[in-house]
């Protein structure tokens, strides 16, 4: 977990705790920091539980070692065209220093916990050396006929890990997540190595006391979706003496500024394809090395999505309710001016991800869950821009992986559309999400051509005043 993405889970917890609500646009107003010039705002409706308290504890952690897996295309376990052609292997080795942040929360006797084991570039020394997932793998013809490639890759960069917590033990598995294993060459999804991974569990009041080594070492095999094969770890990470420990109270002594919230509530439901045209980039120096000169074929997107979400507008208390209604395109009178509108609605998961790939004779086909994805509103003058990509930062990035060879994602908003405010004013709003993007991924060139519909289905409005809430001047957080 990052820093800031620290201080966000302790700002919604005391949202929580208060009874608010838990948005993105709840995100403005009082300060919880960290220490370290770190802040994130939050709003919590009237005041929080009272007795709850927060502390967060930092562990820092040295990690050695590497998660190996080794595979190839097994015919009697079903693999699909293409993917019964590749074997080889791929590997993760973290980043060799980064920190594990968990937060308690007692109220009413109980406490409960969440955590994040987090390798980014920085953490510890040597300063800046990131994590590496590094693949070696052959496409060729199972008959034995002509042709073939062979990819090459290694993706860099920030790594997490979010532990499960159930009761007082935390569950730890590796790989934990899609991005430890992925790269642009095909090969097995990490869900599909669930049987073989390294898996730890311990009482959670150890972890806390850190100054312990966590074994993840083992040796297993695997076979699924078409693969068999092994996985073998050899890591461990070495806990530190934990540091930066402070508490946050949840009651709050003082309330500097009140504010009106208006929320509209809607049933959402994202639908239809975004096909991706992909090709080889037509620099061979960029595509030899993944194997993808001459490659062509498509990637198509099909969330299917169906959850609520909320909209909301948010100005101090002096500013009269007609003004955020007309921010929300509710009614047609009022001051907009200084209102911000905007929400995000996001998930786990929802639809399918489809390659059909073609390399010469080769062709590699294959039906993977699309991962977590995102919708951002945002109020523009007079109109509602509405932006999909992937969880975190509108750019789907990793998330667009199936078992076949290809690139990642794009790192902007995969589809985009536009409708005029006032349209909010109806009970039941379509809205196409048509703009795709070209984008380029090494070794390879790609663009999307989205028919995207994101339908809202009005549930209710909802006006409340909000208090901001502030950590009092004893937290060391």
């Amino acid at each position: 977990m990052s820093r800031r993405r620290l201080l966000t889970a302790i700002a919604t917890i005391l949202c929580t705790l208060a009874g608010g609500p838990v948005t993105a646009s709840a995100a403005s107003g009082a300060t919880v920091s960290s220490g370290t010039g770190s802040s994130v705002s939050v709003f919590a409706v009237g005041t929080a539980a009272a007795g709850a308290r927060i502390t967060f504890v930092d562990i820092p952690v040295r990690a050695t070692g590497t998660l190996s897996v080794v595979f190839q295309g097994d015919p009697p376990n079903g693999c699909v065209a293409g993917a019964c052609s590749l074997s080889g292997a791929v590997s993760w080795s973290p980043a060799p220093a980064g920190e594990l942040f968990v937060i308690a929360t007692r109220l009413h006797h109980r406490t409960t916990y969440q955590a994040e084991l987090n390798f980014e570039p920085g953490f510890g020394y040597p300063f800046g050396e990131p994590g590496y997932t590094t693949a070696r793998v052959n496409w060729t013809p199972i008959a034995g006929g002509s042709g073939g490639s062979t990819c090459a890759d290694a993706v860099a960069g920030d790594q997490a890990l979010t532990p499960v917590v159930r009761g007082t033990r935390l569950l730890l598995s590796l790989p934990q997540g899609p991005d430890l294993l992925e790269t642009r060459c095909g090969g097995p999804l990490a869900s599909d190595l669930t049987a073989a991974v390294p898996q730890l569990s311990l009482p959670i009041r150890q972890i806390l006391r850190g100054q312990r080594t966590l074994d993840l070492s083992t040796t297993g095999s695997f076979a699924a979706h078409g693969f068999s094969g092994s996985v073998s770890s050899t890591i461990t990470l070495a806990l530190g003496r934990p540091q930066d420990q402070g508490q946050v109270p949840s009651t709050v002594s003082t309330t500097t500024r009140r504010y009106r919230e208006v929320d509209l509530r809607v049933r959402a439901h994202l639908g239809g394809v975004a096909p991706i045209q992909l090709a080889g980039d037509a620099d061979q120096g960029s595509c030899e090395p993944l194997g993808a000169c001459g490659l062509s074929g498509s990637e198509t997107v099909s969330p299917d999505v169906t959850q609520t979400a909320d909209l909301i507008a948010t100005a101090p208390v002096t500013r009269p309710a007609r003004d955020l209604l007309a921010a929300l395109g509710l009614v047609r009178t009022g001051s907009t001016r200084g209102i911000g509108a905007f929400n995000l609605m996001d998930w786990q998961s929802g639809g399918t991800l489809q390659a059909n790939l073609q390399e010469g004779a080769l062709t590699c086909t294959d039906t993977a869950p699309l991962g977590p994805g995102e919708i951002l509103f945002q109020r523009e003058g007079a109109r509602l821009d509405v932006a999909y990509g992937e969880s975190g930062d509108l750019g789907v990035g990793s998330s667009l992986r199936t078992r076949c060879p290809g690139p990642f994602g794009p790192q902007g908003a995969l589809a985009t559309g536009s409708i005029p405010l006032r349209d909010l004013a109806r009970h039941t709003i379509t809205i196409r999400l048509t703009r795709g993007l070209s984008y380029i991924d090494d070794g390879y060139t790609a663009t999307a051509r989205p028919d995207l519909t994101l339908t809202l289905t009005r549930i209710r409005v909802i006006s409340r005043t909000v208090q901001q809430i502030e950590s009092s001047s004893s937290s060391s957080l």
